[in-house]
């Protein structure tokens, strides 16, 4: 159990988590907008934004495990990403691209995460047109 799963176990059992999805699950996911994720603390969630932290290994000294890591945005916000069985990054995964993502929510207090199984949860969109860098270096 690394940080990414004690992360999902503490968002799933927290006593702040005020709204449940309704019972949705991995087969049934909420489509979120970075406006409205404030709505929603913990389930599984579909997200589109632009790469703004490309996706690194991150080394973890429990078990010797890692696990990948980066943050997508819109306009204005940006939200971190975890993604628990990382390898590598395709090359079109690139500063800016436009992605839609399926994962794990767990919002505390001001800390947002969404944790993936694999780098499969991550589909790029090439028919939208990626964000430049200099609109990149506006988002907080």
């Amino acid at each position: 159990m690394g940080f990414v799963h004690f992360a999902k176990f503490w968002c799933r059992t927290s006593r702040y988590a005020h709204r449940l999805f309704d019972g949705r699950n991995d087969k049934n996911p909420i489509q979120i907008t970075f406006d409205n994720i404030k709505d929603y603390q913990i389930g599984t969630v579909v997200i589109t934004g632009f790469i703004k932290q490309t996706f690194r290994v991150i080394r973890s000294h429990w078990n010797n495990m890692s696990y990948g890591s980066g943050s997508v945005c819109d306009a204005k916000t940006k939200i971190n990403i975890n993604i628990t069985n990382f390898t590598e990054v395709p090359p079109t995964y690139v500063l800016g691209a436009n992605v839609t993502i399926t994962g794990e929510l767990c919002v505390n207090g001001a800390l947002t995460i969404i944790t993936y199984s694999d780098i499969n949860s991550i589909v790029l969109n090439v028919e939208i047109e990626p964000m430049s860098p200099q609109q990149l270096e506006t988002v907080i």
